[in-house]
């Protein structure tokens, strides 16, 4: 009867089992890293409108945050407005709440993170090839 002889076993088991115990903290890396991205990625405020006497204040940028949250054994990059801080800002910078007067001037949260999406896929990718490959 041929015989199969498998070589490395013990090595691959031991590799499989870190990578196992390692996941969540790369994927935590992979999300605190997506996060940076799209905090980064907030564009300017637009211009003020032709006669506009309304002073800026800043707020508005200062409250937008980009973290990282852990609900049960999912890990999220979100970028969001405290709304706390600013109670405005789903009027100026939410697709589904964004104000007419705001419509086509001001950009959104959700079009933020939109065009990061093919570099966070790809640098997550890169992430977990290099971990592997390790």
């Amino acid at each position: 009867m041929p015989a199969v002889e498998i070589r490395g076993l013990d090595r691959l088991r031991a590799k499989l089992d870190r990578m196992r115990r390692n996941a969540p903290m790369v994927a935590r890396q992979i999300a605190e890293e997506s996060a940076a991205l799209l905090k980064s990625n907030i564009p300017p405020y637009p211009p003020p409108p032709a006669g506009s006497k309304y002073k800026r204040t800043g707020k508005l940028g200062r409250g937008i945050t980009a973290e990282v949250v852990t609900i049960a054994s999912n890990i999220s990059a979100i970028l969001s407005a405290t709304t706390d801080a600013v109670p405005y800002a789903p009027y100026v910078i939410d697709e589904r709440h964004q104000a007419w007067m705001h419509r086509g001037r001001w950009w959104t949260l959700q079009a933020v993170a939109r065009r990061q999406i093919p570099t966070i896929i790809r640098r997550a990718w890169d992430r977990v090839k290099n971990w592997v490959e390790s």
